[in-house]
């Protein structure tokens, strides 16, 4: 009868301990996951107060003034040369490619020279942008 009551009492100790380890476990799966949630969820944040400036009423049907299309490459001219988290935008202007600060300022200049300033800003270009594999806008098309 000694042995039995021993028996029973290591067969407890061994499914309390199972137990314990078990909740260990769920706590440390449970603990992992929020922190991956969040991790997660700091990174959408990122990117999208990163992407706000960039996109614009889908209901425009693509178009934006020259003035906001002037504030969007300086825009991307302030990106390009400060950061340096290898985050860059290509514009593509009228269907050539730009990085360069210089060349973005060039564009810039082509949106609001013309023989009538006020008319060149009121004028609608063709306005397009497209994600990179990490969320953010990375290519920005205009056009006109």
């Amino acid at each position: 009868m000694d042995n039995a009551s021993k028996a029973l009492i290591m067969a407890g100790g061994t499914l309390i301990s199972l137990l314990i380890i078990s909740l260990a476990m769920y706590v440390f799966t449970s603990a992992r996951k929020y922190g991956e949630d969040s991790s997660n969820l700091i990174k959408s944040s990122q990117n999208e107060a990163f992407n706000r400036f960039f996109v614009y009423s889908e209901t425009s049907g693509g178009l934006i003034r020259r003035f906001e299309a002037f504030n969007i490459i300086n825009k991307i001219i302030d990106i390009n040369t400060n950061f340096d988290e290898g985050i860059s935008i290509t514009l593509n202007f009228n269907g050539a490619n730009y990085i360069t600060e210089d060349e973005l300022r060039m564009c810039a200049d082509s949106l609001v020279n013309s023989s009538n300033i006020s008319n060149a800003k009121e004028r609608n270009v063709t306005y397009h942008y497209s994600y990179g594999n990490d969320g953010r806008i990375n290519q920005v098309s205009i056009s006109g």
